[in-house]
């Protein structure tokens, strides 16, 4: 769902690492002759939320000025990669925010300059950009990774250097989490599930984490090569529940869900067939959607624009209470609990 899965209020995302003296990037060389009209990323939101403002004040620009700042990241990050193969990590960094600095939304200038902190031995720096770049999207795979270095020697070395301060901090939930990333990247799943194991207990209020160790340990349970029980001994098969379909009779009319400090969602479905999904969320703007309802195959439809959310329903105390669960969500989504209001 993109930005919509934060927007919409039906996930929340706090980044534990971050801090408001967080360096995103550098400043634009002198040189350069053109200005970016865009609020620098700050790395509290998802990376995918926080550039969306950067990226749309870029797209005000004439098409040309877009093109030369789409070309001046591209060149500013090819010449990071060059400075990161020849192990001048300082520079590298310089050029990955330089790009950063022209192309804000683009994940992998971010993912670059986490590993360059990731080079440096600069952890909890690199540790507050990767959660908010996986809390938008899937990183880097094991070949992007490796390709940036010279050889997989020095891969190794930086790696050891992590896991020694990690063993040596074992508080450090940051850490941990970097180590967690690396060896996901690398395709270590046992030590990644480890890894992400203890930054939940060091650090819960770390949702991205929380994800990563659930989608590791599946991962590697399905691995496992063991014997199936006895057909005896195996258990019998879950009764799947279907749920009656919703009716536009149900649906229509105002619903809240209050999830406390996380926000209020408001959805407002009329007898027409339209719908507003509002979340307010402290003193933040409040976040609209507006669109179409429909039902398909017994799924809720709400479509907005190009965007879309689908979901099951399932209602109680008299149609007074509804519960939402995006459809290809994980297995212990437990949804919103609206509760209709009049």
């Amino acid at each position: 769902m993109g930005n919509l899965i934060f927007n919409s209020g039906y996930n929340t995302y706090s980044n534990p690492y971050y801090s408001t003296n967080t360096v995103v990037y550098q400043a634009l060389p002198a040189s350069t002759t053109t200005v970016v009209a865009a609020p620098p990323v700050d790395y509290s939101e998802p990376l995918a939320v926080a550039a969306e403002v950067s990226s749309q004040a870029i797209e005000k620009l004439p098409e040309e000025e877009q093109a030369s700042l789409a070309d001046k990241a591209l060149e500013a990050l090819d010449a990071g990669r060059t400075a990161f193969k020849a192990r001048d990590y300082l520079t590298a960094l310089k050029k990955a925010e330089e790009a950063i600095s022209y192309d804000p939304g683009d994940p992998v200038l971010h993912e670059f300059r986490a590993l360059g902190l990731f080079a440096l031995g600069k952890f909890s720096d690199a540790a507050i950009v990767l959660n908010a770049v996986l809390a938008s999207g899937p990183g880097w795979g094991w070949s992007t990774m490796i390709e940036m270095y010279d050889s997989p020697k020095t891969y190794e070395s930086q790696l050891r250097t992590l896991e020694d301060y990690a063993k040596g901090s074992p508080k450090a939930a940051d850490a941990q989490f970097v180590l967690g990333y690396h060896y996901l990247t690398a395709g270590h799943l046992a030590e990644a599930t480890e890894a992400f194991g203890k930054v939940v207990q060091l650090q819960p209020a770390d949702d991205i984490a929380k994800q990563l160790y659930d989608l590791c340990k599946n991962s590697s349970d399905g691995d496992d090569e063991t014997e199936a029980p006895p057909a005896d001994e195996q258990p019998a098969p879950e009764t799947e529940v279907t749920l009656p379909d919703p009716t536009m009779e149900q649906l229509a009319g105002t619903w809240v869900a209050d999830r406390g400090d996380k926000g209020t969602i408001t959805l407002t479905i009329k007898e027409d067939n339209t719908f507003t999904w509002s979340f307010k969320q402290g003193d933040k703007p409040s976040s609209d959607m507006k669109g179409e309802v429909s039902i398909n195959e017994g799924l809720l439809v709400l479509g907005a624009d190009q965007s879309q959310m689908v979901g099951g329903t399932e209602f109680s105390d008299d149609d007074k209470k509804m519960n939402f669960v995006l459809a290809g969500g994980p297995p212990d989504d437990k949804g919103l609990d609206f509760v209709k209001k009049g």
